[in-house]
């Protein structure tokens, strides 16, 4: 990519700031400019808001709200850059775990790749993108591909998915040779591979998890995680986010508030 395809155009130092902190996330190289600079006329990506937008060329702008939203513009930018206009498809491809990849393909082309330590923020990202990807392409396919390397996790991100978009297109990939001989992939990998690969539909024995000792520990272990070994998940509660009676976001919640309680008391 050359460093003169992308213009930031914007006055506005905090949408500025955020703006050139995803571009670096991105790993894109840009240029900066005024709004009406001649840049601005040939760059074949332009990053503004809609009050500066001028009379710049609609099919090359990328607007962005003045406190901008990271998977947004990184969906934008990367769709107008890559000319991505009418896909047939969009697949949200996820590997679950302990660090969790999301990669977002359209008719094959990466267009987002993240790897996430929370899996409450990586649903939350996931139902983003999808809701993103109806909104931009509302005569696409958009599905998402779930990974079954790991029953606890997979089940868990299905849940969720499926508890806050009832709707939403879902099918289970085996994750089966997806290891390379030096080990396993990268996340990121692994959820490319898990994108492209056809599926199937969940079953009702797919949203089931087993109160099993292994289970037990490994949610009590993924809660340590997410709260920074600052808390622990006791068996009873393990056995009701198993059982479906309450989610891993809840009970976050619920510890977030406790927290909070404490340290105003």
């Amino acid at each position: 990519m050359s460093k003169y395809d992308i213009a930031v155009a914007t006055i506005k130092p905090k949408t500025f700031y955020i703006v050139v902190k995803i571009l670096e996330e991105l790993d894109l190289q840009f240029r900066v400019c005024s709004p009406g600079d001649r840049f601005c006329d040939v760059a074949k990506v332009v990053i503004t808001t809609e009050s500066e937008a001028l009379s710049m060329d609609l099919e090359r702008l990328v607007l962005v709200e003045e406190v901008p939203d990271e998977i947004t513009v990184s969906f934008d930018v990367m769709t107008r850059y890559l000319s991505v206009r009418n896909p047939r498809e969009i697949v949200v491809g996820i590997d679950p775990g302990l660090h969790i990849g999301l990669v977002v393909l359209a008719n094959g082309t990466t267009i987002f790749s993240k790897v996430m330590a929370s899996t409450v923020d990586a649903s939350h990202t996931a139902l983003e993108l999808v809701q993103l990807a109806k909104k931009r392409y509302p005569k696409s396919r958009t599905l998402v591909r779930i990974g079954l390397g790991s029953k606890l996790y997979s089940t868990l991100f299905l849940r969720s998915l499926v508890r806050k978009m009832p709707g939403i297109d879902i099918e289970l990939v085996d994750e089966r040779h997806t290891t390379s001989p030096g080990g396993y992939l990268t996340d990121q990998t692994s959820a490319l591979l898990i994108a492209a690969r056809t599926g199937r539909r969940p079953e009702k024995v797919d949203f089931q998890i087993e109160s099993k000792r292994g289970f037990i520990r490994a949610l009590q272990h993924l809660f340590t995680w997410l709260t920074n070994n600052r808390g622990e998940l006791s068996l009873e509660t393990a056995r009701e986010i198993l059982a479906d009676e309450t989610t891993v976001s809840e009970v976050l919640l619920k510890f977030t508030q406790l927290e909070k309680n404490r340290s105003t008391a």
